[in-house]
């Protein structure tokens, strides 16, 4: 390989990274967040684990709209 030839694939190289780096990885770097955050949110409605926000929604066990179903979750 000739100086000229280690310079222009060097050069292709470079164009190449920037057009990944500007078009491909932002946009898989956001498929990874969302997957990641939708599969911890779902692990913890799974587990029983819920964020304090979701919290209030929980009724009291006793009140006058109690159902069967909600006594098994709770």
């Amino acid at each position: 390989m000739t100086p000229q030839q280690f310079i222009d694939n060097l050069n292709l190289q470079t164009k190449e990274l920037n057009t990944y780096a500007r078009d491909q990885f932002p946009q898989m770097a956001i498929n990874k967040v969302q997957r990641f955050i939708d599969g911890n949110f779902r692990a913890q409605g799974w587990q029983g684990a819920l964020y304090p926000f979701f919290l209030i929604f929980r009724r009291e066990s006793g009140s006058k709209n109690e159902t069967p179903s909600s006594k098994a979750i709770t």
